[in-house]
């Protein structure tokens, strides 16, 4: 049944295997979760290491909403609005948040 899978494992920080999957031709033919009802994610001391969010690639997911775009007009200069704009210039990649936030302005302010 397994033959040509290309087998996926999930281990815990102390290299516990915690579950392992088969994929054949980009479809789940198996998956098996080991030791039912542990908690994986208490560190030896008990505390919570937080579970981790990452997608199918090993990348952490970012669930962040994005920034809401503040309204030029509510501010009197550049300098002001780009304190208060730099986080959404930034969330989307700018390379200079806030020198993205001050052309912005100029561009679309009063």
């Amino acid at each position: 049944m397994l033959e040509g899978a290309t087998p996926y494992h999930w281990v815990a920080h102390d290299g516990t295997q915690i579950f392992a999957a088969y994929i054949r031709d980009g479809k789940v033919i198996k998956v098996a979760k080991f030791y039912v009802g542990t908690d994986y994610w208490n560190a030896a001391d008990g505390s919570d290491l937080g579970k981790p969010n990452l997608d199918g690639t090993g990348t952490q997911i970012d669930n962040r909403l994005p920034p809401q775009l503040v309204d030029p007009e509510d501010f009197d200069n550049a300098e002001d609005y780009a304190d208060n704009a730099a986080d959404y210039f930034e969330y989307y990649g700018a390379k200079d948040p806030w020198m993205a936030a001050v052309d912005f302005w100029d561009l679309n302010g009063p």
